[in-house]
């Protein structure tokens, strides 16, 4: 119990401000440091793969640790042929809505203006996108062991209500991207309710792992323009290479 507590505190009080602070170092080594993005892209990884081994030791004594953060198959057996078959349709409908846009240069460059100022972690060379799907991907596994699966586990030992869950969890996923201002953070935690949504209509953490994965990972087709990243795309992809080398 004394685990979950300071799982909890550094969830909701903790990772807003580390959030501000990796951002703020971010982009003040931008302009001068060519490979800035993967310097953050590192510190992601460590920091999400470790919140997420922590969350395994937390519930690693349940009895049934996989399903209690919903590491199980999707299942809706008490489901009409009609709900089944709407969360199929919804499921696509997302997923082409979701790539739709980043297939034409127009929609690139309209994701690209609604990204803001989160604008600025969009991979500028093939470096940095190689780094980014290993970032979009531990994200869609990591935050959702932790804002889904951990959460919910943890408000069902109060509450049985699906609702409060949902709630509860988007909006601490919302604060935790307080580094992306208040649209950020607003749109984050709709995010976070749909995906909790997700979770709770088809009892798997999976389907929620997928969808956040697919979203993050639009960002590899997208190149940000020069006013977000400080230095010109090609300049500070040729300061990357020197820096790997």
């Amino acid at each position: 119990m004394l685990a979950i507590g300071w799982l909890l505190i550094a969830l909701v009080l903790a990772e807003p401000w580390i959030g501000v602070v990796l951002w703020r170092r971010f982009r003040r080594d931008l302009a001068a440091h060519g490979d800035a993005r993967l310097r953050l892209y590192r510190r992601i990884l460590v920091l999400e793969w470790s919140y997420a081994l922590v969350v395994g030791v937390t519930v690693a004594g349940q009895p049934h640790p996989s399903a209690a953060l919903g590491l199980v198959a999707p299942s809706l057996a008490g489901g009409s042929l009609a709900l089944r078959s709407s969360l199929v349709g919804l499921v696509v409908g997302v997923s082409l809505a979701l790539i739709a846009p980043v297939l034409t240069a127009r929609g690139r460059a309209f994701v690209r203006s609604a990204a803001g100022e989160a604008g600025a972690l969009l991979p500028a060379n093939g470096r940095e996108r190689g780094w980014f799907v290993a970032v979009a991907l531990t994200a869609g596994v990591c935050e959702e062991l932790l804002y889904r699966g951990f959460l919910f586990f943890w408000i069902a030992r109060f509450t049985p209500s699906p609702t409060v869950a949902v709630i509860a969890s988007a909006v601490v996923f919302g604060a935790a991207h307080a580094y992306q201002g208040r649209g950020g953070v607003v749109g984050t935690a709709l995010l976070g309710a749909g995906l909790g949504g997700l979770y709770v209509w088809t009892g798997s953490l999976w389907p929620p792992i997928a969808l956040h994965a697919l979203i993050d990972l639009r960002a590899t087709l997208l190149s940000p323009p020069a006013a977000l990243t400080g230095p010109s795309t090609s300049a500070e992809a040729a300061a990357s290479d020197r820096a790997a080398t």
